[in-house]
């Protein structure tokens, strides 16, 4: 069903950006003065790095192939007349974007007073860009079309399926 195959690939690329994100936890633990161990991380938290974001790209293209062939299905049904706007410049189009949403205006002011304010822990700074950068990503996500075509098709296969059984 194409619905599960777009969804599918949709969640495997928030996977893989996600990958990538959380693969920023090493750099703190990175040295190429250090032992063999910590000459080691750099070279390994790179690789996670531009595996997951490949991997989430490919994933993603492969969604929005799919994605069009169900906004071709939606607008054949009359189910959606309009197009939505893209993710990155939408806010608190549902509630799981809101939840990202909050998340990264939270981890972003954090980054700014930190940098305001100076400090000079390196975990503290590393895990807030991490959040911020993770929660954009996923702000992206959930405030996009794509997700918002993975509802309304949900909507419009359950409402052809009670149409079916009356």
């Amino acid at each position: 069903m194409i619905l599960n195959k777009f969804r599918r690939c949709y969640y495997f690329s928030i996977i893989g950006y996600s990958l990538s994100a959380v693969s920023l936890l090493g750099i703190p633990l990175s040295d190429f003065e250090g032992n063999f161990f910590e000459k080691i991380i750099p070279y390994f938290v790179a690789v996670i790095f531009w595996a997951g974001l490949i991997t989430g790209t490919v994933f993603f293209i492969n969604a929005n192939g799919y994605c069009k062939r169900i906004e071709k299905k939606l607008k054949k049904n009359n189910f959606l007349t309009y197009r939505p706007r893209m993710g990155i410049i939408s806010f608190f189009s549902n509630k799981e974007a809101g939840i990202f949403d909050c998340i990264f205006i939270i981890s972003a002011l954090a980054v700014i007073i930190m940098a305001i304010v100076d400090i000079q822990n390196e975990w503290l700074t590393i895990i807030c860009l991490i959040c911020m950068f993770l929660s954009f990503l996923l702000h992206s996500f959930f405030n996009g079309k794509n997700y918002l075509y993975i509802k309304a098709y949900e909507k419009f296969l359950n409402q052809k399926e009670r149409k079916e059984n009356e």
